[in-house]
């Protein structure tokens, strides 16, 4: 016998009784109590408590984080920061804080929405140099964005029709891995977007134009992967020809419906990039963050039309043309997961797509039009988990949004209630039973990410900041800064000062400049290349860059350490910090 799943309908209007609760009272409650959940969820791994080598030995530290992970989340804290004082806006399409990098003229923050989130999390620091506040309201700020999250998550399984949504959110933190909750404790804005991308999901369900217009409109002022929101549209709308119309309607009627909410996610996009500052700056932005940095992380250089494109996009010069980028200078989160990191980090993302027909054929489910739909686009985001490890943070919330639509028919099935029955627990306590389950395996999951994660530090480089910060001889200066993506946590000390680039080696290769060329050579570890001496050396990055200091560091070649280190030796820089790993120099104005 087949059961199948009653199609999405508007939820009934329901009288309230005498002493019972309305349902919006009781919506607001399980929002708040889902937020509030996830928010002490978020802070016990910002605390990350577990055991620290001291000398005495090991001993217990409730809070073992005092910084946040190696990334982004010192720039986000600290340009949230100068959107409240200003400085951002004054500056405008001309970032100077990265001056051989593309933003320098051509900025359009990409994160606007989440920065302008962000900067109350800013409101306890003196001035720029307080570190400390900054660092305590990036770290309070994660937990926040993921108590948002998760009422996102509730709120489009609400929209799509699924009861008791509370414990879906329940189901996502047991099935959710140790890869995905350990990306949560960065302050980034890929949890306002992936926020953004479920409630799209569901409005486009709903067939709500507006509420897809809307969220469009967010998505384009918050997150650079806003096409996301038209391609999920075209998916459904290309699926559901596929898959065919739901009873009591036409493939045409059901074109029509997905066309018109295609157009509706474009049109808020397009209305998001209006009212976003520096709108053209932000389309080139768009071209180069989702084309150009998966392109040249596969191959390294452009080529043919692509390249004729991005010529035409940036503005380039007759026979410019993007630099080539070493692969071992983009972020992890590029790079495919291995086997073993699949098993060990995301073991429920290999086994839901797998289980969840399985379980529908054993228990002779015919599921909806819509969760067929939902599972298939979850499908879409594990297949690009496997080949970009960032797709994590999609697959895991639309794999839950796939199960709750999924499951209810398996758990009604006629041989379901049969095993369930055989549990001889009463039905009035599967729910609980259940819940229960679900705390117990989120709960390992956390412990696991609290044993990965380790300890943060303050700063990676605590001596150059603490050497910046007491040292105001730098404002106004440039300091040639080895490396990208040593920018965020320099950029978070000091901001009265200029750096060379930052965030992505991409935005300095699109500059198509000898300046460019230089500076990623330098990266990749080509020194010979680039000057034949040390006093050569340290004259190019003098001249060429105007720097007045140099920070240097180990990653991802230490070539240019150790030659910098033979220069300061022979009197041609003055070394400021040294350590192992890294070092600070100033250069000498020329007599």
């Amino acid at each position: 016998m087949h059961t199948t799943l009653p199609p999405m309908t508007e939820a009934a209007a329901t009288v309230t009784q005498p002493g019972q609760r309305s349902p919006l009272v009781l919506a607001i409650r399980q929002a708040t109590l889902v937020f509030l959940a996830a928010f002490a969820l978020g802070l016990y791994l910002q605390t990350n408590p577990g055991p620290v080598e001291t000398e005495e030995g090991t001993e217990w530290s409730w809070q073992r984080n005092h910084g946040i992970p190696f990334g982004d989340g010192y720039y986000h804290i600290k340009i949230a920061y100068l959107y409240r004082t200003g400085d951002v806006w004054e500056a405008g399409k001309d970032f100077h804080w990265t001056r051989e990098s593309t933003w320098n003229g051509q900025f359009s923050d990409k994160d606007f929405l989440y920065h302008m989130l962000l900067v109350p999390f800013t409101l306890g620091a003196r001035d720029e140099l307080d570190a400390q506040a900054l660092l305590n309201g990036a770290q309070f700020s994660a937990p926040f964005f993921l108590g948002l999250l998760a009422v996102c998550l509730w709120s489009a399984l609400r929209l799509l029709g699924v009861k008791r949504p509370w414990f879906w959110c329940l189901f996502a933190l047991a099935v959710c891995g140790t890869s995905f909750l350990g990306r949560t404790v960065e302050p980034r804005s890929w949890m306002p977007g992936v926020s953004l991308a479920l409630l799209g999901w569901a409005f486009l369900s709903r067939g709500s134009r507006k509420g897809v217009f809307v969220v469009g409109t967010l998505y384009a002022l918050a997150y650079t992967g806003c096409h996301l929101l038209v391609a999920m549209a075209g998916f459904r709308l290309v699926v559901g020809l596929v898959i065919g119309a739901p009873k009591g309607s036409t493939r045409k009627v059901e074109l029509v419906k997905d066309l018109l909410l295609l157009v509706s996610a474009m049109g808020g996009i397009a209305l998001g990039c209006l009212l976003h500052p520096n709108s053209i700056e932000l389309l080139k932005l768009w071209w180069v963050q989702n084309v150009l940095v998966l392109h040249l992380y596969q191959h390294g250089t452009l080529e043919g039309t692509l390249e004729q494109i991005t010529g035409w996009v940036m503005g380039w010069q007759e026979g410019q043309t993007a630099v080539p980028i070493p692969r071992q200078a983009f972020g992890g989160e590029l790079h495919s997961p291995r086997g073993m990191q699949l098993l060990e980090f995301q073991t429920y993302v290999i086994a839901i797509p797998i289980a969840l027909p399985l379980l529908a054929a054993v228990s002779r489910v015919r599921v909806t039009r819509e969760a067929l739909i939902g599972y298939g686009l979850a499908l879409v985001f594990v297949a690009m988990n496997y080949r970009v490890h960032r797709f994590t943070e999609y697959a895991v919330p639309f794999l839950v949004v796939a199960a709750a639509l999924w499951l209810p028919a398996v758990f009604v099935s006629l041989r379901a209630q049969a095993v369930i029955k055989k549990t001889r627990v009463g039905s009035r306590f599967h729910l609980p039973v259940a819940a229960t389950l679900l705390v117990l395996v989120g709960g390992y999951h956390t412990w696991q990410v609290i044993g990965q994660l380790g300890a943060f530090p303050f700063s990676y480089f605590p001596e150059v900041g603490d050497w910046l910060q007491a040292n105001d001889e730098v404002r106004g200066k440039v300091i040639y800064n080895h490396s990208w993506d040593s920018f965020p946590e320099l950029f978070f000390y000091r901001a009265d000062c200029d750096y060379i680039a930052g965030l992505d080696p991409v935005y300095a290769s699109v500059t198509a400049t000898d300046n460019a060329r230089t500076y990623l050579k330098l990266i990749e570890g080509k020194v010979g290349e680039v000057a034949s001496d040390g006093p050569a050396l340290v004259r190019r990055i003098q001249d060429d860059f105007g720097a007045d200091y140099i920070f240097v560091h180990r990653a991802p070649d230490a070539t240019l350490l150790n030659g910098l280190a033979e220069a300061a030796k022979a009197g041609h820089l003055e070394p400021l910090v040294q350590r192992p790993g890294y070092a600070l120099y100033r250069i000498p104005k020329r007599k």
